[in-house]
C-alpha cells in the first residue's frame, strides 16, 4: 500500500472514530439535554450571523446598545451550555458549578476585553463624524462607546465637543467634567467647560476654567484667545488685549487672535489699531476680506470723525 493510500485510510478511520464518539455521546445524553444543546448551537449561529451583519453594515449600528449587550451575554450563556453538555454526559452538582463558572468567566471576559474593544470601534467611527461636523449623527455612536466602556475618556470628550457645537452647553459641561474625573490633566476639557460657560453668559466661570487650562498647558495659544474674549465681554479690555498679545506671541499666524484683538480695540474706540489688526487677519486668511472690509470702512470713518 502506498503512503498516499495509507493517509487516506487513516483520515477515514479518524472520521469514523469521531462519528462513533458523537454517537456514544448522543446515546448517553438525554433527549431534553440534546434539545438544549442544539438550541444553543442554533442560537450561537444566529448571534454569529447578526454580529457578521453588524460588522459589514454600512450604518454600523443595527440595534440599540442594550440589545447588543444582551446579545453578548446570551452568547456567553450559549457557549457555556454547549461546552457543559458536550463535555459532560451526566449531570452532577460539581459539573453544574463548573459550567456556571465557565459562563461567568465568559461574561467577565466580555466586560474586560470585548466591551472596551467595541467601545473603541464606536469611538473611532464617531470621531470621523464629529470632525466632519456631522454632530447629530455622531451622538448615538458616542453614546454606544460610553455604554460599552464608561471609562472611555475620549468618547466623553468628543461628546462634549459635539454638545458644545449643538448648543447643548450643560450636557457638554457634564461630559467634560467626566473626562476630568478620568484624566485630571485634560486641559482641553477645561477649555470645553470654559466655552460652554462663555456661551451661557457665565464669563467669570469661563475665565476660571481657561485659567486651569493655561496652568496645564501654557503654550496652547487658543486658551489665551478664548480667555481674552471672556475678559472683553466683562469690559476688562486691557486684560483681553494682554491675552490676545500672548496668543499672537505663541502663534503669530492665527488670524482669529488678530480679529479678536481688533474687535476689542474697536470697543475701546481705538479704531487705528483695530484697522491694523483686521488688515493683518485678512493678510493671513484672505477669505475674510469680504466680511471684514465693511468693518474696516466703518472703523476708518469713525477714526476720521474722531480725528476731526
Amino acid at each position: 500500500m502506498s503512503t498516499e493510500d495509507k493517509n487516506v485510510v487513516q483520515k477515514g478511520e479518524r472520521g469514523r472514530n469521531m462519528l462513533n464518539k458523537f454517537y456514544l455521546w448522543n446515546k448517553k445524553t438525554g433527549k431534553s439535554r440534546r434539545s438544549i444543546f442544539f438550541t444553543a448551537i442554533i442560537g450561537e449561529l444566529i448571534i454569529l450571523i447578526l454580529c457578521l451583519s453588524l460588522g459589514l453594515s454600512r450604518s454600523f449600528i443595527l440595534f440599540p446598545a442594550f440589545y447588543l449587550i444582551y446579545i453578548k451575554w446570551i452568547n456567553a450563556i450559549f457557549i457555556g451550555i454547549i461546552l457543559f453538555i458536550f463535555i459532560f454526559s451526566d449531570i452532577s452538582y460539581f459539573k453544574f458549578f463548573v459550567a456556571l463558572i465557565i459562563i461567568l468567566l465568559l461574561i467577565g471576559l466580555q466586560y474586560l476585553i470585548i466591551f472596551p474593544k467595541d467601545s473603541n470601534k464606536y469611538y473611532a467611527y464617531s470621531w470621523k463624524l464629529v470632525h466632519r461636523h456631522n454632530y447629530v449623527k455622531a451622538m448615538p455612536y458616542l453614546d454606544m462607546a460610553i455604554i460599552f466602556n464608561p471609562k472611555n475618556a475620549n468618547a466623553y470628550y468628543e461628546r462634549g465637543y459635539a454638545n458644545n457645537h449643538m448648543d447643548n452647553y450643560q450636557m457638554a459641561i457634564d461630559d467634560f467634567n467626566k473626562v476630568i474625573q478620568l484624566d485630571p490633566r485634560s486641559f482641553g476639557s477645561f477649555i470645553g467647560i470654559g466655552m460652554a460657560n462663555y456661551y451661557l453668559g457665565k464669563y467669570l466661570i469661563a475665565i476660571f476654567n481657561y485659567d486651569r487650562a493655561i496652568q496645564l498647558n501654557p503654550q496652547y495659544s487658543n486658551s489665551y484667545g478664548l480667555r481674552g474674549r471672556a475678559f472683553n465681554r466683562l469690559g476688562s479690555y486691557s486684560s483681553a488685549i494682554n491675552d490676545y498679545n500672548k496668543a499672537i506671541q505663541i502663534n503669530p499666524r492665527d488670524p482669529i487672535s488678530y480679529l479678536d484683538r481688533g474687535n476689542t480695540y474697536y470697543d475701546m474706540h481705538n479704531f487705528g489699531n483695530a484697522i491694523l489688526d483686521w488688515e493683518k487677519a485678512i493678510s493671513i486668511d484672505p477669505t475674510w476680506e469680504k466680511d471684514l472690509r465693511k468693518w474696516i470702512n466703518i472703523a476708518e470713518k469713525q477714526n476720521k470723525r474722531k480725528s476731526d
